[in-house]
């Protein structure tokens, strides 16, 4: 069986066409079944004589206007700004992987905001305010742990959703609507 829009083959069992992505038994190109060039408005194959009706209910499949390599793309190089899923509409993600990554820079920065005041607070101790120094110390470093720990959490989440975005394993937008190559 052979593609209607693009007429490369494609198995009996598929729903869309691996080469282009549209639904089997659209477009009005080619026969399916014998691959000749047809003209859009014809109904029957000039060449096998085959009826050239639509062939499969997944007509009504509608098309998003979004590209799975753009989002793909935009989630390796912005992703963890959540980018590629404000991109594709998936707006709850896209602001869990912004405010990941906000709350990640917040405390790597943090880290050095505490270090400062810390070691200044110990450089010009006076009894009973060196151990506040030591705490300052304490916290800038568990704010960078933290700091890191978000921002390598965001950056394998984004990671992994633009692999499966790239390699097709993710089909739909956020509306539903099923995602152009």
């Amino acid at each position: 069986m052979y593609c209607r829009y693009c007429g490369n083959e494609i198995s009996e069992a598929a729903t869309l066409c691996m080469s282009c992505g549209v639904p089997v038994g659209r477009g009005g190109n080619y026969c399916p079944i014998c691959r000749a060039e047809t003209a859009p408005a014809a109904v029957m194959c000039p060449s096998c004589g085959a009826s050239l009706a639509e062939t499969k209910p997944e007509d009504t499949v509608e098309y998003s206007e979004k590209s799975s390599l753009a989002a793909g793309l935009l989630g390796l190089f912005l992703g963890g700004l959540g980018v590629h899923n404000f991109y594709l509409k998936r707006t709850k993600r896209a602001v869990a992987q912004l405010c990941l990554f906000i709350a990640g820079i917040l405390l790597y920065v943090g880290f050095f905001v505490l270090m400062i005041v810390g070691g200044n607070t110990l450089a010009w101790s006076q009894p009973g305010v060196a151990d506040s120094g030591f705490v300052l110390i304490v916290l800038g470093f568990v704010s960078i742990f933290l700091g890191i720990a978000c921002l390598v959490a965001t950056s394998i989440w984004s990671f992994v959703e633009a692999l499966l975005l790239l390699c097709g394993s993710t089909k739909t937008d956020g509306t539903g609507k099923v995602l152009r190559k």
